[in-house]
């Protein structure tokens, strides 16, 4: 508890850019959504959490703000954070709590940001929702087949738990519990032992290394059972084709990427009908979005609301 609370007044002592305001919404069902909103004015970027994470997890875009007129919206999902859990979600089902939130607070129009385990949520928002108009996705996730056809790429680990989950998915559940209960226990930003060189320079740096430990402890905060489900999600079908997303996207992925490796990133960019690829040669998981946060900020709003301003499929530029 005690490196808890340091870590906690850690985050209370960062720049003033990085002090937003928090609050929540009750749902039509009654449950709670927790969110955080940084920045002010001008569009909104709905930021869409990684594992485990919460909304603690978008002040690392808090800096970028301060050259842009822009709103940051980061909500908790079900069982994260302050978010009540909602028992056989799914990653679709997730689209009607964020509309209900934006329309709580007035939002008619967003743009999504997935990050990392967040990529699944913002695709799901680009799919379903009409408020969404464009999206970014940074070192995300991609569907559970292009996981199992990479997964030699993973670390050891990951490569383990995905080759015999795919060999047997009745055991999805039970290694989904083992993960985050070992999360759980340990006090560091998952998975640092496996990040390479570039990651492990930005983690060095305790105000960057403090945000994640807390957005991470702060996810987890209900329990390991949401983060469970969470990972049984991942490995799931996601319930909508990445092929039927007609609005613009704006993907970066590090080659240094060994938490997703940036192979999935293929897979994904060969689905989606309009995407612009920002490959970063000497960037990893954690360096890319801490690095570049400006400019991927800045290509999302250069999308805004024009699919004619993304590139045709597997088009890079």
């Amino acid at each position: 508890m005690r490196a808890r609370r340091a870590l906690r007044e850690l985050l209370d002592g960062m720049a003033p850019d990085a002090v937003g305001r928090e609050g929540s919404c009750i749902l039509k069902d009654g449950r709670r959504v927790g969110w955080a909103e940084y920045g002010s004015g001008g569009p909104v970027i709905l930021y869409c959490h990684g594992f485990p994470g919460s909304r603690a997890e978008a002040r690392l875009f808090a800096p970028a703000l301060a050259a842009h007129r822009v709103r940051v919206l980061a909500l908790d999902r079900p069982g994260f954070g302050r978010s009540d859990p909602c028992p056989g979600r799914t990653i679709r089902s997730w689209v009607s709590d964020a509309r209900q939130v934006l329309a709580s607070l007035g939002i008619a129009r967003c743009l999504a940001l997935g990050v990392s385990g967040g990529a699944p949520y913002a695709f799901a928002m680009l799919h379903d929702a009409p408020e969404a108009a464009g999206g970014a996705i940074v070192c995300g996730l991609g569907p559970a087949e292009a996981l199992f056809k990479e997964r030699r790429y993973f670390f050891p680990a990951a490569q383990v738990a995905l080759g015999l989950v795919e060999r047997h998915p009745a055991f999805t559940p039970m290694l989904a519990r083992l993960s985050v209960k070992f999360l759980r226990l340990r006090l560091e930003v998952a998975p640092i032992r496996y990040a390479g060189g570039c990651d492990r320079e930005v983690l060095a740096d305790p105000r960057v290394d403090g945000l994640l430990t807390v957005a991470q402890i702060e996810g987890l905060r209900q329990g390991s059972r949401p983060g469970a489900d969470e990972l049984g999600l991942y490995l799931s079908p996601w319930g909508f084709a990445l092929e039927r997303i007609v609005k613009p996207v704006t993907l970066w992925h590090g080659a240094a990427d060994r938490i997703v490796p940036i192979r999935v990133a293929y897979h994904v960019v060969e689905r989606l009908p309009f995407v612009c690829t920002h490959y970063r040669q000497a960037d990893g998981h954690y360096s890319l979005p801490i690095r570049h946060a400006e400019k991927i900020v800045d290509a999302l709003l250069q999308i805004d609301g024009s699919v004619s301003s993304a590139s045709p499929r597997g088009v890079s530029r």
